[in-house]
C-alpha cells in the first residue's frame, strides 16, 4: 500500500509503479495514474461597468483549476447562450463576456461561474 498525505497538483500527479522482485521469479509490476482535482477558483472577477445605450460592454472573468474549467455567464441569474439579449453577445461561454448595442433591458447583475466537474481537460 502506497499512501500519499496532503496532495499536491504538481509534485504527486503522474503515473506510480509497484515493483515486487525476488531471486526465484520475474520482476511483478503493476501501474497506477494519479490525477488530483483541484475545484475552479476564480482569479478576476467582473467589474462594475456603467455604459450609455448603444454602446457596447465587455465583462473579463478568469478560472483555474484541473481539469480546466469550463466558463458560464449569466445575466440576473438566468445562464446565457446564443439566444439570449436578442443575440447581441460575444463570447458568453469564454473569459470575456460582450453586450453589443446596449440597451435599456441589459442592465443588471453578470457574473461568470466555472465547472469542471465534466470536463475532459
Amino acid at each position: 500500500t502506497l499512501t500519499l498525505f496532503n496532495v499536491k497538483f504538481d509534485a504527486d500527479r503522474g503515473q506510480y509503479q509497484c515493483v515486487a522482485s525476488n531471486v526465484h521469479k520475474p520482476d511483478a509490476t503493476a501501474n497506477a495514474s494519479l490525477e488530483i482535482y483541484v475545484p475552479p477558483f476564480l482569479l478576476t472577477a467582473p467589474s462594475s461597468m456603467s455604459e450609455s445605450e448603444g454602446q457596447d460592454v465587455t465583462f473579463n472573468c478568469s478560472v483555474s483549476g484541473e481539469p480546466r474549467p469550463a466558463i458560464t455567464w449569466y445575466h440576473n441569474g438566468t445562464l446565457l447562450n446564443n439566444n439570449s439579449n436578442g443575440g447581441r453577445l460575444m463570447g458568453y461561454s469564454n473569459t470575456q463576456l460582450t453586450v453589443q448595442n446596449l440597451t435599456f433591458s441589459d442592465r443588471g447583475d453578470y457574473h461568470c461561474v466555472g465547472d469542471n466537474r465534466n470536463s475532459d481537460n
